[in-house]
């Protein structure tokens, strides 16, 4: 990646190798070696080059990026193979160093918050794909728990935020989701910890629900995947992970809000669970009365890694505009056989209406501080795209989360357009569409970051800052496991299309 961007700066500077080489004072040969990434630039070498191609801006970036290339992306299967105990005491010393954390969550309860047996139900499905033992998910559970007794300790200080839906995924048995929810109660009260839920209803949403992810200070991102945990350096990432937590953060609600909010989780979950109540405590609070689990407790991770993975940045991606960017995954579109799209955050595109293209890409622009006259072009490129959807010789298995029908894009009048454009997605002789209730007991995976995969050959995720590229073969079979077991958790036809009406119906 970083002899990508190299290559990139020489050639919009336009300048030849050669004249690269000697603007820089070295041979031209070297030049070739670093841009085919076969000899790793110094730090003085990155700025001499930016130097020359008028872009020394760049320099602090490319530089980062440079020194924390090995350690950006690293597999998990390299990180478990000391067991799933070790992986979870790997970063108390960094925590430990850490003085504030802010973590966004759209898929789990932060591990900080975690109870013992939420956390052993999460770490059950982390440790299948490995073969780890029962009595290694136990002992890694505990070891989450005694870490995350940090928000306990002084000099550290914990900004949280999460989705609404975090509350509805049942990723445990009834009675452990319901001292789950019970500890989140008063994890508010807590002196250091300042706990933000963001309600399914929030109209216009500024930003759509992301990845989950954890910034630490504001020297670096952690953001976990199927396959790997990806840690971030370079400032102009970091800067950008910063304005959005605190574009969702103003969203959130806090206090009585939010707890109102958990009470109404648990209230539904009442209607599975009768071994637990309810009750107040004092007035100071609440506590579930549960058979197991009534006590409190998290989730991150390092390894060392390959980084055959390719990340690209947004910003070089969108340089020429989000029409072209929409125009250049045509030729991808036109040669895949099968799509399987499993989505967390948003419609996927191939089933997005233009009002909600529109709505997703303008917040896209105004996010990134982009010119937005090319939205409406972008949103309709996205559209004719999408026509694929009706050409001979594909198909297509799409899979989305409840919540994203219930995730409000746009005006009210975008949604209920978007929403009847899904009730008639699954006709197509070519098209699988399954939606996955909020309601499910999930056996085998909790939420995931949305991921498309392009037949056997490609892994496309896309996060806040860049869009991660995954071909090799060992990783690409992870998510296919990964999404057969989401599809078996999901419902076709007219149930997917009663979930579609019910969300239509809270528009109001």
């Amino acid at each position: 990646m970083v002899a990508r961007r190299l290559r990139e700066l020489r050639k919009r500077a336009g300048l030849t190798v050669t004249e690269l080489a000697e603007r820089c004072g070295w041979h031209h040969a070297k030049t070739s070696r670093v841009e085919n990434a076969r000899t790793a630039p110094s730090a003085q070498d990155i700025r001499a080059w930016c130097r020359v191609c008028e872009a020394a801006d760049q320099a602090d970036d490319i530089v980062a990026q440079s020194l924390n290339a090995e350690s950006m992306y690293r597999e998990w299967r390299r990180q478990v193979r000391g067991g799933l105990k070790k992986l979870q005491d790997s970063v108390v010393d960094f925590y430990r160093q850490t003085q504030l954390f802010r973590v966004y969550s759209s898929t789990l309860v932060p591990g900080m918050l975690q109870t013992e047996g939420y956390a052993a139900s999460v770490l059950g499905y982390f440790a299948k794909p490995w073969g780890m033992t029962a009595e290694d998910v136990a002992e890694a559970a505990a070891a989450r728990v005694a870490r995350s007794r940090i928000i306990h300790e002084p000099g550290h200080r914990f900004v949280l935020l999460i989705e609404e839906s975090v509350l509805r995924y049942r990723v445990a048995e009834p009675d452990v989701m319901a001292g789950q929810l019970g500890y989140l109660m008063t994890a508010g009260s807590l002196p250091a910890v300042s706990l933000g839920i963001i309600p399914m209803a929030t109209p216009r949403r500024a930003q759509w629900p992301h990845e989950t992810f954890h910034i630490h200070d504001d020297t670096m991102v952690a953001v976990e995947t199927i396959s790997a945990a990806v840690n971030i350096t370079q400032p102009s990432e970091i800067a950008l992970y910063l304005k959005a937590f605190e574009d969702l953060r103003s969203m959130a609600v806090y206090g009585a809000a939010a707890r109102a909010l958990i009470v109404r989780s648990i209230e539904a979950l009442g209607r599975f669970s009768p071994t637990w109540r309810l009750s107040s405590v004092g007035g100071q609070g609440w506590l579930i009365r549960s058979r197991r689990y009534a006590m409190p407790l998290d989730n991150s991770t390092p390894g060392d890694g390959n980084v055959t993975s390719e990340r690209t940045e947004w910003r070089h991606q969108m340089q020429n505009g989000l029409k072209p960017l929409q125009e250049s995954l045509v030729e991808l579109f036109g040669r895949t056989r099968l799509f399987r799209i499993y989505s967390s955050t948003l419609v996927p595109g191939l089933l997005q209406t233009e009002g909600y293209a529109a709505a997703v890409l303008n917040a896209v622009a105004e996010f990134r501080e982009l010119p937005v006259k090319d939205v409406a072009e972008a949103a309709a490129a996205r559209v004719k795209r999408s026509g694929v959807i009706h050409e001979p010789g594909h198909r297509f298995e799409l899979l989305v989360e409840e919540a994203v029908l219930r995730c409000r894009i746009g005006d009210r009048e975008v949604m209920a357009g978007q929403l009847d454009r899904l009730l008639t997605a699954g006709s197509s002789p070519a098209m699988s569409f399954g939606v996955i209730p909020m309601a499910t007991p999930r056996q085998t995976q909790w939420p995931r970051e949305t991921f498309h995969v392009y037949d056997d050959a490609l892994v496309s995720v896309e996060a806040i800052s860049a869009q991660v590229s995954i071909t090799q073969p060992h990783e690409i079979a992870l998510y296919l496991k990964a999404f057969d077991q989401l599809r078996e958790m999901a419902v076709y036809g007219a149930e997917a299309r009663a979930l579609v009406e019910k969300a239509a119906e809270a528009l109001g």
